[in-house]
């Protein structure tokens, strides 16, 4: 970089409290205007952690131990919180890896923007708050849905509210913006908008990116330097060309095999064991409202499939084509549903459509799910071992050493060190992670059924490679059906013995 960066990180360090677990070890960063910096690196390796750490936002339980922080000449490291809120937004804007975690569900898309706005631009009253939340909306691609400023963000599909946070995020014209995992859990059209979207943004408003992400075939699409993290430090960093041509580390190199790595499934069993049959399903949910009776809006409109036993089904369609909402249907946890949806054990069909939910209690341990939403999926306040062994605290008379054997052996199973993550929270867990551990937790109770809703979007390639992996040799020793939620084709072309699309039924995306 020639000009002197807008932002500045040297020396950065950060620790589980005051104990010598260091999660970060000196992480340095330099940001100029009008360049985008990928960060990128397994999932594990820090890279939420220190950009976290560079505006103090870090979960409790964490501590930065170090750090020296630049923002336009000005050191921000010795800072009060209360002189920190001036930054943060105004100058320097972060958009977090999780959606559903970073929106208030009693706040209306409008109101947040109110929020904004009302701690930034005062001045203003409430019809230009609107014009420009408008205008906000409009460069994210969501303006054109239906009273969009009146929704909440329970009612968008995870790619809009991604999209949404990202318009939160420029809403106060920062110079600095930190996008952490902003294109997870987007389907490929809609996460190469976004892409295109930033790069464009940064070059008008001469904005400061950097772009966390562990695609790094991705970094490349959008990024002038790509800085390497591995082990908690930075083990390279390159502009994007001569790091692709001429890497140097060996964790650089394993990225960019594992981004040329296909995963291929076995061979196709005979279908002879049918497990669970859709027909004619539709499905619909409750839209409240303040006068008058709630309606209802149809997602899902006379789909059939069939799932057989040790065969994976791949759902697959844009953001906002109901994929979730069929996984949420298998699992038992979607209302209003219309035509048929049977479950075949062995020695009963147990019909999931029925309105009879005390009927269907019995019968959840068959189907366990994997949720979209690593992090909000796991109780915060409980041990990771805690929430791995929380299904055989409800479905089985185990003692508790018997299941925190049980909870060792699953995260084994899943590529994590009991020893070193059993008793952490999920905020001292990096999101790959925390997706691995609800993995373990859906094999507790040796499923029929385990509906992965978008189970590997939180992964780097390295680790989805080990994850798909495990789920394929489980499902040949156990005969488990995977129902498998994506937005990614290539991906489920590798995993998959057949495959629904929705994308000619897909909604708003």
């Amino acid at each position: 970089m020639d000009a002197a960066p807008i932002l500045s990180v040297s020396n950065l360090t950060v620790a589980v409290g005051d104990s010598q677990d260091v999660l970060v070890q000196d992480f340095e960063l330099s940001l100029g205007s009008g360049e985008i910096t990928a960060i990128v690196g397994e999932s594990g390796s820090g890279k939420s952690i220190a950009c976290l750490a560079v505006m103090q936002l870090l979960q409790p339980g964490l501590s930065r131990v170090s750090a020296c922080v630049e923002y336009n000449n000005q050191r921000l490291d010795g800072l009060s919180e209360s002189q920190l809120r001036k930054y943060r937004g105004k100058h320097v804007a972060y958009v977090f890896q999780d959606p559903l975690s970073s929106l208030n569900p009693v706040l209306s898309v409008y109101a947040h923007f109110n929020e904004v706005y009302t701690a930034h631009f005062p001045e203003l009253n409430v019809a230009q708050k609107k014009q420009r939340a408008m205008q906000m909306l409009a460069e994210v691609g969501l303006s054109e849905m239906q009273n969009i400023n009146d929704r909440y963000a329970h009612q968008l599909s995870g790619g809009q509210r991604q999209r949404l946070l990202l318009a939160l995020a420029l809403a106060a014209d920062p110079q600095v913006l930190i996008a952490d995992e902003i294109t997870t859990a987007l389907d490929p059209g809609v996460q190469q908008k976004i892409v295109d979207l930033l790069s464009t943004l940064c070059k008008s408003r001469n904005l400061a990116v950097a772009f966390i992400t562990h695609d790094i075939a991705l970094a490349r699409q959008i990024a002038d330097n790509i800085l390497v993290m591995h082990q908690s430090r930075v083990v390279e960093l390159n502009d994007c060309q001569s790091l692709f041509d001429y890497p140097q580390h060996p964790a650089t190199v394993k990225l960019l095999q594992s981004a040329q790595h296909n995963c291929t499934v076995g061979t196709s069993n005979d279908e002879d064991g049918l497990v669970l049959d859709a027909i004619d399903l539709s499905i619909a949910y409750l839209v409240p409202r303040i006068f008058g009776k709630a309606r209802l809006v149809e997602v899902i409109n006379n789909i059939s499939f069939k799932l057989f036993k040790g065969q994976t089904l791949a759902v697959v369609g844009k953001s906002g084509s109901g994929k979730s909402t069929i996984a949420r249907a298998v699992a038992g946890l979607a209302q209003h549903l219309d035509g048929q949806l049977n479950l075949y054990l062995e020695n009963e069909v147990v019909h999931l459509h029925q309105d009879d939910q005390q009927a269907l209690r019995p019968y959840r341990k068959h189907i366990s799910m994997v949720f979209q939403d690593p992090v909000s999926s796991l109780n915060p306040l409980l041990r990771v071992h805690k929430s791995v062994s929380e299904p055989l605290l409800v479905h089985t008379d185990m003692t508790a050493e018997q299941r925190l054997q049980r909870a060792t052996e699953l995260l084994t199973e899943v590529g994590l060190n009991p020893a070193q993550i059993a008793h952490r929270l999920p905020s001292e867990l990096s999101g790959g992670q925390c997706q691995r551990v609800a993995i373990a937790r859906a094999l507790a109770l040796d499923p029929a059924i385990i509906v992965c809703d978008e189970a590997l979007a939180s992964l780097d390639m390295t680790a989805q490679h080990e994850i798909t992996e495990l789920l394929l040799s489980l499902q040949q020793q156990r005969q488990l059906c995977l129902l498998f939620i994506s937005h990614d084709y290539k991906l489920v072309e590798g995993i998959a013995h057949n495959i629904l699309s929705l994308d000619d039924h897909a909604s708003e995306g």
